[in-house]
Order: structure tokens, then sequence, then C-alpha cells
């Protein structure tokens, strides 16, 4: 009955600190209860929080770099108890900050610093900035608007979009520009869609793919334009609106954009293998009306048809890669992860029976190069599966043409089947002897009957699937 009736009040631990008249914030960071008392909105806590003083002490602890003098595990112990307490989504502070200016250009102060930032201050700080993009919890549709409005606002006037940018090689960073897409509800949404459409971002990530950038840039740069299309896929699923970054993305003008950065008069690698995964992204299945999607997806492939000979020429002549000593003996010329992703797009090219593509990779022989590699390269089952992948989308095509397809992807590689055993073999289609361990015959002879048998276990199944598409058509004859 005592526990069942009991009207004795609970008294924090917490709230012995603020019996001291000189009381300091690092004391109340430092107790062991604070994250959990400012979640159970402890009105003494957040009396002494909600001022404008320990607001922004707050947030100087935030994005302020800690002394190289203290160890690491109590360097950034309070910057994180703070970013915590910020991203614990109280609406009273969130009002403070997103209606202060002052407190506002203190925190925003942090991305306006020059490059490189602090990685583990960069997630503190896009945890505490992040969180006011947001609808808080118990917040009114009116009070949010508001809100939204004051904000954004603040956003448009201090350069927002660039000044993330500058960053963008830091992944926390990065991560801030996807909030600000799926953060914002209906109605507030379209409007942040716009704006950012209207601030060139898809263009300006595009520009980020430059020699002169590292490798973080390009990774992080790739890998923000692929989650914000499959941010923007899933948003275009849920209503009838366009999204107007979606339909940027999905433009013949990016296409355009990203194959003259990919295939600049400067191999870079980072570039190619990171730009080649966001047309990867583009082909993938899409969300939402198939029909549209489809027609989108064609304009895509129309776009990429152009770009086929110089995707096919960077098959022979890659960037430089240094010699690479495997356990099977040393690879003079590795394949590398450019050949790697270039198969790779080929592959997803082909799934459309699109017949300019079709064309172009006869035109080129690009398919001959790519079963070229598949010998040279006898232990790489990463190209072999894409190589598999190509042959058996070529059999996918239409019925009346297989059989001469066929005919010719094959034939011409007839003699290179039975050669394949000659070590040091000049392969068809490049002037580059195989780079065979010659230390060894023993395990040349098996990679070379590994690889042929897997050759023909290819053919073999595809033309299991010619011949039963050829009795489907003559029954439905």
């Amino acid at each position: 009955m005592f526990f069942r009736h009991n009207t004795c009040s609970h008294h924090s631990r917490i709230d012995v600190l603020f019996e001291k008249t000189d009381l300091q914030l690092s004391e109340v960071l430092e107790h062991v209860e604070v994250i959990q008392e400012v979640k159970n909105r402890n009105k003494h806590l957040l009396k002494y929080l909600m001022t404008n003083e320990v607001l922004s002490e707050l947030i100087g602890i935030i994005i302020t770099e800690p002394s190289e003098e203290l160890s690491d595990d109590v360097r950034f112990k309070l910057p994180h108890i703070a970013s915590e307490l910020l991203n614990c989504d109280i609406p009273e502070i969130n009002d403070m900050l997103s209606s202060n200016t002052a407190l506002l250009e203190h925190l925003y102060s942090f991305i306006e610093q020059d490059s490189p930032l602090n990685p583990l201050l960069s997630s503190f700080f896009s945890k505490a900035f992040g969180v006011l993009m947001k609808r808080s919890n118990g917040q009114n549709w009116y009070e949010y608007q508001v809100s939204s409005i004051k904000f954004y606002h603040f956003l448009k006037e201090k350069n927002f979009i660039n000044h993330l940018l500058k960053h963008i090689g830091t992944s926390a960073i990065s991560d801030l520009v996807i909030k600000l897409i799926t953060s914002a509800e209906e109605g507030v949404k379209i409007n942040i869609l716009q704006w950012l459409d209207e601030q060139n971002l898809v263009g300006s990530i595009i520009d980020l793919l430059d020699p002169a950038n590292d490798l973080d840039t390009h990774e992080n740069a790739c890998y923000l334009l692929i989650e914000i299309l499959e941010a923007s896929k899933e948003n275009q699923s849920k209503q009838t609106t366009i999204d107007p970054i979606l339909a940027t993305l999905e433009s013949s003008y990016t296409v355009d954009s990203l194959l003259k950065r990919i295939l600049g008069s400067e191999k870079c690698e980072s570039i190619i293998i990171n730009g080649v995964s966001v047309f990867l992204a583009l082909l993938d299945s899409p969300y939402g009306d198939y029909k549209t999607s489809k027609e989108v997806r064609e304009t895509i492939i129309e776009a990429l048809v152009p770009a086929i000979p110089s995707f096919t020429s960077l098959l022979l002549d890659p960037p430089s890669k240094p010699t690479l000593r495997t356990t099977a003996g040393v690879l003079e010329t590795p394949l590398g992860a450019t050949r790697l992703s270039v198969a790779k797009l080929i592959a997803a090219l082909l799934t459309s029976s699109n017949m300019n593509v079709n064309l172009e990779l006869t035109k080129n022989k690009t398919l001959d190069i790519l079963l070229d590699l598949f010998f040279k390269y006898s232990l790489n089952n990463f190209l072999h599966y894409q190589v598999v992948t190509c042959i058996l989308n070529v059999f996918n095509w239409n019925v009346e043409d297989k059989a001469s397809k066929v005919f010719d992807l094959f034939s011409s590689h007839a003699n290179m089947m039975f050669n394949s055993f000659e070590e040091k073999e000049t392969l068809p289609g490049t002037d580059v002897e195989e780079d065979e361990v010659t230390d060894n015959p023993l395990l040349v002879h098996v990679r070379k009957l590994y690889c042929l048998q897997i050759f023909f276990i290819i053919i073999i199944l595809a033309l299991h699937g010619l011949s039963s598409c050829g009795k489907s058509s003559r029954c439905m004859g």
C-alpha cells in the first residue's frame, strides 16, 4: 500500500549542486546523472541551463578544441556530455537556441572555421545543430512552422550550403546535409528542397570531384549524392509533388556533369570509382511509380551511351597501379578498382537491353576486352562475377538477336580459350602479356583450368537459357 499511495517527493542528488553560490558548469556536466535528469525534466537543472550565459558556455564547450595537454579519456568528455544535453530534445532549450540569434551565431561559428575540423567536435556539433532542424517533442504545428521559418531564414543569410560543403571531407558534416533534407516535415520540406535546389546543391557537390581535393572529399561527396538520391526517391514515393532535388539528380545535365569529372584529362581513381557508384545508384531499382522511373532510367542510360568509348579505354589503360605482391605471386599490373568499377557499370547498362548501348559496346569491343581480362586475371572472383553478369545479360536480349550475338561474342575468343594454356601469351585486344607466376607451373596450369571451367559453365548456362526461351516462344506462337 505504501508503494501504491506513496506521496513522498522525489529528491534528486543533482539538486544539491544548485544550493552552491559559485556553481560552475563543469561541475554540473561531470555529475553522473546529468543527462538522465535533463531527460526527466528536472526543474532545477532546466532552470539553470536555460539562461543565455549557461547556454553560451555550453556551446563554447562543444565547438572549442580542448587542450592537448589533457589525456584522451578526459579531453572530450565535457564536449560529449554538452552535446548530449542539447540533443535531449527539450522544447524550451530548442526554442531558446533557434530564436536567439547570438546563440545561433555562436554555434554556427564552428563551420565558419578553416578546414580541417576536429572529427569528434564535428560530430558533437552535428548532434547539437541537427536537433534544431526537426520538430521538437510536444511542439504543435504552428510553433513548428514559426521556429522553422526563423531557423531556415538564419541559414539562408549565412550561406549555409557553401560552409557545409567546405568541410564535406568530415563525415559528420556531410551527414548534416542529409538531416537537412530528411528532418523537415511536410509543408516545410518542399520549401527547403526548393531552396537547396536554387542554391545548386547537387552541382556544388559534383564540383568537389576535383583531383586537387583529397580522397575523403571525393568519397564523402559521392556518398552524399547517393544518400540524397535514396532519401529523395523514398520521399517522392510518398507524395504527388515533384521533388526538385530528385529531378536535378536524375537529369541528363547532372549525368553530363558527372561524366566530365570522372573522364577528365587527369585520371583520378578515387573520382572514377566513387563517380561510377553514383551512376550505379541512379540505375538501381526505383521507388514508386514504375512507368515514370523507367522513363527516367532510359534518360540516364542515353546520357551515358556517348561515354562508353571512354569507359572502354579505361579498361585498357586505367590509372597506374604499383606492383602487387599476393600469396599466389607478384602481379606486375593489378586489375585495380577502376577496371572493376567500369565492369560493374557495363553490367548495369546491359540489363537495360537498350539498343544504343548494345551497338556502342559492340562497336568498341567492350565485351571482348572484358573477356580478355577474365582470362588474364584468373583468380579475381570479383571480376569474374561482373563478366558472368554481362554474359548472362547478353543472353537476355531479344530472342531473334541472340544467335548472332552469341556467335559474335564468342567466335573471336575460340583461339584464346585453347591458347590460354601457353604462358606469357599476348591477350587479344591488348598489347599486354599475362602476368602469370612462372616459378610455379602447376599453379599456372590449375588457374587456367579453373578459369576455362568457369567460362564453359557460363556458356552452357546461357545456351540453356536461350534454348528454354526459344521453346517458350514457339509454344506461345
